[in-house]
């Protein structure tokens, strides 16, 4: 399996990409029109800003992931998280290099949550469910906290 890095992907070339980001701002997922929709900005070392940099350009990845059901879509624990995703395509967004996940179609995605990663425990990806994964839907879904 190539993965691509986020910087070097050509938007538009309807090419599929597999790449790894680390989540820097998401978005809870929310119904569309006809399908359920997340995004979340990404960056890795060839997509990112440095401080030198920062005042002027912020530069990042936006990932947009489409899906018929709400459950096949990431719930972001943290900035930090890291996500693994598979078969996207790159679009140019107004200057800003979009990766369309469609998981109706044949994408995936894998994520990791950062506090995991520093104990040693295991990914989450769409095909399995902890049981605080599953508490923490629920409380978003009610909006309420406990």
């Amino acid at each position: 399996m190539h993965y691509t890095q986020l910087g070097d992907a050509i938007p538009n070339s309807e090419e599929q990409v597999n790449f790894y980001g680390v989540i820097i701002d998401a978005g809870h997922p929310y119904k569309g029109p006809n399908r359920y929709v997340c995004t979340l900005k990404v960056i890795d070392i060839t997509l990112c800003s440095t401080v030198e940099s920062s005042n002027s350009n912020i530069k990042w990845g936006l990932v947009t992931y489409f899906a018929k059901r709400m459950e096949d879509l990431p719930v972001v624990r943290k900035i930090g998280d890291i996500i693994r995703v598979h078969r996207a395509i790159v679009k140019d967004y107004k200057g800003i290099k979009q990766f369309n996940v469609n998981i109706t179609y044949n994408s995936s995605w894998c994520l990791f949550h950062s506090s995991d990663i520093l104990l040693g425990k295991g990914a989450k990806d769409q095909a399995s469910e902890s049981d605080s994964d599953v508490e923490m839907e629920t409380e978003m879904k009610d909006g309420s906290d406990q």
